[in-house]
This record gives C-alpha cells, sequence and structure tokens, in this order.
C-alpha cells in the first residue's frame, strides 16, 4: 500500500513537534569541535578565570567612578566575583591567582 499524506492536521503536527524534538537532541550534545583534545569542563573555567580577569582591568581603570547603575564598579566587582578588587589584582600580580 502506498503512504499516503494524513487529512487531518493533529497527526500531521505531532510528527513535525517529533521531528523537531529528535533534531534538537542531535544539536544538544555538545561537542568541544574547536579544541578536540581539550576537556569542555576545563575550558568552560579557563573562559571563566579570562572573563573575571578583563572584568577586573575594567573595573581597575574606572576605579572610582560610578556605573551606569550609579554603584561604584569596585563594589560591582566584588558583588559578582566575591572578592574584593584591590585583594584581586594584588593576588593576581603575585601570581596566586
Amino acid at each position: 500500500m502506498k503512504w499516503k499524506k494524513p487529512k487531518d492536521s493533529k497527526s500531521l503536527q505531532e510528527k513535525a513537534a517529533y521531528g523537531k524534538i529528535k533534531k534538537a537532541e542531535k544539536i544538544a550534545t555538545w561537542t568541544n569541535v574547536a579544541y578536540p583534545d581539550r576537556d569542555g569542563a576545563e575550558l568552560e573555567k579557563e573562559w571563566e578565570k579570562k572573563k573575571t580577569r578583563m572584568f577586573a582591568k575594567f573595573c581597575w581603570e574606572n576605579l572610582g567612578t560610578k556605573a551606569p547603575s550609579g554603584r561604584m564598579w569596585e563594589d560591582i566587582f566584588k558583588e559578582k566575583a566575591g572578592i574584593d578588587l584591590v585583594n584581586y589584582v594584588s593576588n593576581l600580580t603575585r601570581k596566586k591567582l
């Protein structure tokens, strides 16, 4: 018997939704394409450190000035990083971080 397109739209919608779910499952498995020989979790930690370091650099350059929120940049850094900006920079220069 030859396949026929279903007449009711509900079964078509279900089939389309199932196809989208299966396609999303294939995409959702994260593979480390750019660095195939490195661990993805380790790279995430390394990038998080770099992000914190760049944010510290920005806050240090704007030390004593107010952010658009009205708070001081060093207070925002302490809230986001969990360490005082001056301590972070002094530890970074001593190569503790």
